[in-house]
């Protein structure tokens, strides 16, 4: 979506300097601004040109070059545009048009559309799972760059915890939220009964002191609250190993009861869903929920970037989520834990 926008954005400014009819009237039929709730009027405008400027891959040049060449399709009354397209303003253009794409993304709580497809699947998916939440105090411990911790923060009262100085110098805080940076030395300054929802997300799987951390949790949660946890699922890693990577000694090592490894963050240290009762037995699992059972298994990468097919494989995964046999072999585990 963000390629079609910055089209967009471009064509926009283009038409202030080339004043063509027919650029006026193609910005009215793909206007954002017509769209119901991000939906886009015309799904097979979108896909044409959100597939042909491909923006994050090209050079400026190349840029220029094919929305010249897309301009040039669509038949006469484009030329004065065209001419815009290829002088040396067109970075200026493109500047701008960036600007204003991320303004509309903002605007109308899309910015998932700057993630990885499969990251902004993960975030949709556990938030419908978490479903409305207003009026809430909220900690997000584990924040990373905030992505979850701004989505609640417009209705809520939230508090992120984050121990990485980088990811909370970039992250994302448009709407206002309390980060701290540190891990559970934080979490031991706050007093008893503090919050309504803990967010734990991918987190236990890198943290030394985990079973320490979730008896922090059951401490500063209300008796009323619950604790929402995302956590590799050690079947569904094995399901990964063995079909997309090819990788069948990691394969048979997970299955004889071994970790592996994340590019950013290192070791997973794997644990059963059960494991939060074990460590605290305050705690009872109230509900577990799978998460990207089929997502991973396309592994037609064009498909994961459009934007129709992402809200079908969401649906479809949303009404498994809680079925097994396809809830034992998802790649993650969503839990909502609460106390006795």
């Amino acid at each position: 979506m963000k390629n079609y926008l910055v089209c967009y954005y471009i064509l926009q400014q283009c038409l202030y300097e080339s004043l063509e009819d027919n650029l006026a009237a193609l910005l009215g039929k793909i206007s954002p601004e017509l769209w119901e709730n991000g939906k886009v009027i015309d799904p097979d405008i979108f896909r044409e040109w959100n597939s042909v400027l491909d923006i994050d891959n090209m050079t400026v040049k190349q840029l220029q070059e094919k929305l010249a060449e897309k301009l040039d399709t669509l038949g006469t009354g484009f030329e004065k545009t065209i001419s815009i397209v290829k002088e040396s303003s067109f970075e200026y253009f493109l500047s701008q048009a960036k600007e204003r794409m991320y303004e509309y993304l903002c605007d109308n709580d899309m910015k998932t559309v700057l993630l990885p497809p499969w990251e902004a699947m993960m975030k949709k998916m556990v938030w419908q799972q978490m479903g409305t939440i207003k009026g809430k105090r909220i900690l997000d411990f584990g924040s990373g760059t905030g992505i979850t911790s701004e989505h609640f923060a417009g209705e809520n009262d939230v508090t992120a915890i984050e121990p990485s100085k980088e990811s909370v110098e970039n992250r994302w805080k448009d709407k206002p939220y309390s980060q701290l940076c540190g891990s559970i030395e934080l979490l031991k300054d706050i007093q008893d009964e503090s919050f309504d929802i803990i967010i734990c997300h991918n987190v236990l799987e890198y943290a030394e002191e985990r079973e320490q951390i979730v008896r922090e949790f059951a401490r500063l949660l209300k008796s009323d609250g619950y604790i929402s946890i995302v956590k590799h699922n050690r079947a569904g890693r094995v399901m990964q190993m063995a079909v997309l990577l090819d990788d069948y000694d990691k394969a048979e090592a997970l299955l004889d009861g071994k970790n592996s490894t994340a590019s950013a963050y290192g070791e997973i240290k794997y644990y059963e869903d059960n494991d939060i009762e074990k460590w605290c037995d305050k705690l009872e699992i109230q509900k577990i929920q799978g998460m990207r059972t089929f997502w991973d298994l396309q592994q037609n990468q064009q498909l994961h970037k459009d934007i129709f097919w992402q809200d079908r494989m969401i649906k479809l995964e949303m009404r498994v989520s809680e079925l097994d046999p396809y809830r034992q072999t998802a790649f993650f585990h969503h839990l909502t834990v609460r106390l006795k």
